[in-house]
């Protein structure tokens, strides 16, 4: 039991006794008891009667309010030392407006009503004093006939629900949005009979209900000077905290069975308010965090959320393969996918038809965008997020192709002054990877570089950038024929689509610029054969391409659980390899999920143009003619650099039959 000059002490300490005289503090400190509370208990409970105030001398307290559509109760606001609590209902009378819970060992000051009343009666300045603030707000509110004042010091506003209006009109209208709830966007207001004000805010947030609650204009301009700017630049804050803290995979999935924990019942048609309000509650914050940082963890190149007929399936693809990781409750399904919608900045609202965006999150030091497609399908729309880790293509040429001679080649090939060089292979071969790592290599202050992609995965500091957009008419082809009037040293056309693409590129080619494209063929010779299909003249194919790159992945064997054995018969004669040799596998073990396997290595069939091999193309030689004089002129072939990979112990027997057409 503390002293009455403790208690003085203490109160003086209070925002709302500071300014008090010994006497009024002697008198107030005379009536208080005193209580201790363990962590977690509740102090007070929404929707109480209130008969107390409490005065926070030591420990902290989290102010909750409760979601009744999902059951959960939020933290709004946290409070430590030398705030109050509890003042509100015992002035008004009215039931309490929201939970405190103490967060650890808490101890309070206890002013009972009956103790508070008297104390009013004895010495009125102490009123005067101790209800500065309330009395100012009370007073306005009283004014403004029903609507209900908000203490903004007490309220905690999320990003994204201050982020819906712009920071001019905020200062211009002296608004704030405060929540978004159901079809209500509880707006902020200095002056909440503006109007004018309310109509800007509608045509910003649209199909919303506006409740606008009273501010003080001191605590609009307190809040706008020191709080605004701390929020907004908190950009994804939450989702880069939530990852940095993930320590390991086992907490990631405990805390989604936490976040899923929600009642398995079925879909409800939902407004877009309602969603917007669902979508940015905690659990669903966390929930999407979740997701995206145990796809990380697991080193996955996409993740698939699909909508079933009773479920949500959550698939990631880890190097190259797609893995269930879980599956959740259809009742987290709608505010998930408008959680994802969101973040990318797509309409939560829109529902028949695909959306493509895109959003950018934190990791430690590492930037990472994500590529959001939503499709229609059956039982609701499904989601895939491309995972684009921009460290990934500025791993260098020498990190991604192991065989020395090979890399010599393809170096060789990459800095010729002119020419085109064409990369081939299937969807999620590595392609992008190949070529952003091309030009790392070749980005320097005196070389123009600009590309044109659909789209552009990666931001490459240095060089100019270009998506296409077909809706205007900004495709391959008219972006690459002005390319050729900015000067360009180096062009990178994401695709070679179309006849009219193919053609402006060789005609950059042969007026002096190299050109790096993407093309659909199986395996190199087959470049040349696709080029004729598209109608390219093959002199003009054959003057023009310095050499191709085809090019597969396979999954590398994890170096943990690595181990060697000897292949049966069969295989060694199936594949060429010589008797006796050893190969090695992975058993499987937890750094790599019982797979054997953890990463990817690429498989490259490097064709360098030679005059001979030039000769064949202007001819319009066949594939296999073409084929086999590359081979002679020193052509690895994808089997080739499969075996010196098997023999290296970087991949398996059954990624090679898997990736490489291997004729006995």
């Amino acid at each position: 039991m503390r002293q009455i000059e403790e208690r003085i002490e203490s109160l003086r300490k209070t925002e709302l006794f500071k300014d008090l005289d010994d006497r009024e503090l002697t008198r107030v400190a005379e009536v208080l008891k005193e209580r201790v509370y363990p962590p977690n208990t509740t102090i007070v409970r929404e929707g109480a009667r209130g008969g107390s105030m409490f005065i926070l001398i030591n420990g902290k307290v989290e102010v909750k309010k409760r979601e009744p559509s999902l059951g959960l109760d939020f933290t709004i606001a946290t409070l430590e030392s030398g705030s109050c609590f509890g003042e509100m209902a015992v002035l008004t009378g009215k039931p309490r407006s929201a939970t405190v819970v103490a967060s650890e060992m808490t101890e309070v000051f206890v002013l009972e009503k009956e103790d508070f009343e008297k104390i009013l009666l004895d010495y009125p300045s102490i009123a005067i004093s101790l209800n500065r603030i309330l009395a100012e707000r009370l007073e306005s509110a009283s004014a403004q006939r029903g609507l209900t004042m908000v203490a903004l010091s007490r309220v905690q506003i999320d990003r994204e629900i201050l982020s819906l209006l712009p920071k001019q009109m905020l200062l211009s209208y002296k608004i704030l949005p405060i929540a978004l709830s159901k079809s209500t966007l509880t707006l902020g207001m200095v002056n909440p009979h503006d109007l004018l004000a309310m109509d800007e805010v509608r045509k910003h947030v649209k199909g919303v209900a506006i409740e606008p609650v009273l501010i003080l204009e001191e605590d609009f301009r307190r809040f706008m000077e020191k709080e605004y700017g701390k929020i907004v630049s908190q950009e994804d804050r939450s989702e880069r905290t939530s990852l940095e803290q993930i320590l390991n995979v086992d907490q990631i999935r405990e805390d989604l069975l936490k976040d899923v924990e929600l009642t398995d019942e079925g879909e409800e048609d939902q407004g877009v308010t309602d969603l917007a309000k669902e979508a940015q509650d905690a659990p669903i914050v966390r929930l999407a965090n979740n997701i995206i940082a145990l796809a990380l963890k697991e080193g996955a190149s996409d993740i698939h959320i699909e909508p079933t007929e009773k479920h949500l399936r959550v698939r990631f693809r880890v190097d190259g393969v797609l893995r269930e990781q879980m599956v959740l409750p259809k009742k987290v399904q709608l505010p998930l996918v408008s959680r994802i919608k969101i973040m990318s900045k797509l309409d939560i609202t829109e529902k028949r038809l695909p959306q493509d965006g895109r959003v950018t999150m934190r990791l430690a030091e590492k930037s990472i965008d994500f590529r959001i497609s939503t499709v229609p399908a059956k039982y609701g729309e499904k989601v895939v997020a491309r995972i684009l880790d921009k460290s990934s293509t500025m791993l260098g040429l020498d990190n991604l192709i192991t065989h020395r001679e090979t890399l010599e080649i393809v170096r060789d090939m990459i800095k010729r002054p002119y020419g085109i060089v064409y990369v081939t292979g299937p969807t999620g071969s590595g392609k992008t990877t190949t070529l952003y790592s091309a030009l790392s290599e070749l980005n320097r202050p005196e070389v123009n570089i600009s590309t044109v992609e659909d789209p552009i995965e990666y931001d490459l500091p240095g060089i100019n950038q270009v998506q296409v957009n077909p809706d205007i008419g900004l495709d391959f082809a008219r972006v690459l024929r002005s390319f050729l009037r900015q000067d360009p040293d180096i062009i990178l056309v994401g695709e070679t689509r179309d006849q009219e693409t193919a053609k402006i590129a060789v005609e950059a080619a042969l007026t002096g610029h190299l050109v790096f494209t993407t093309l659909h063929a199986n395996d190199a010779p087959s470049t040349f054969t696709r080029l004729y299909e598209m109608g390219i003249e093959p002199f003009l194919v054959s003057t023009s391409v310095i050499g191709v790159i085809a090019q597969r992945l396979v999954r590398r064997i994890c170096p943990r659980c690595k181990e060697p054995y000897v292949p049966d018969e069969f295989i060694v004669k199936y594949l060429g390899l010589k008797d006796g040799r050893e190969l090695f596998r992975g058993k499987g073990c937890d750094f790599c999920n019982m797979t054997g396997y953890k990463g990817r290595v690429g498989l490259y069939e490097v064709l360098r143009v030679t005059e001979s091999v030039r000769r064949l193309v202007a001819e319009g030689a066949d594939v296999q003619a073409i084929r086999e004089e590359a081979i002679r002129s020193g052509m690895r072939t994808l089997k080739d650099y499969a075996l010196i990979l098997l023999e290296e112990g970087l991949t398996t027997v059954d990624e090679v039959l898997r990736t490489v057409v291997v004729q006995a």
